[in-house]
């Protein structure tokens, strides 16, 4: 499952069944200045998952301009050749 996440606007509560993640999962968490915290014990679970586990910091800023990071990043990776899950669908966050 891929996972892209706006953490500036989810926060730690967005991170709600972390504790799910698995090898075969992708997570890439989208944050700016504005909300860069995230609790210790979430971020050591997320990494001891084994799933690929990304962080993107927006280094731009403007309306909308984190939206713009997330629909980029889900470009790329079906640039890369990410089609998805086999017989479903993906879900992002």
């Amino acid at each position: 499952m891929l996972f892209l996440v706006d953490y500036e606007n989810v926060g730690n509560t967005g991170m709600r069944g972390y504790h799910y993640l698995d090898t075969t999962d992708q997570i890439v968490v989208f944050y700016s200045e504005a909300k860069k915290h995230m609790e210790r014990r979430t971020l050591d679970d997320i990494t001891g998952s084994g799933c690929v586990f990304e962080i993107c910091k927006l280094i731009k800023s403007g309306k909308n301009a984190l939206d713009f990071y997330i629909v980029c990043r889900l470009g790329e990776l079906f640039g890369e050749g990410y089609d998805g899950i086999a017989g479903g669908s993906s879900c992002f966050a």
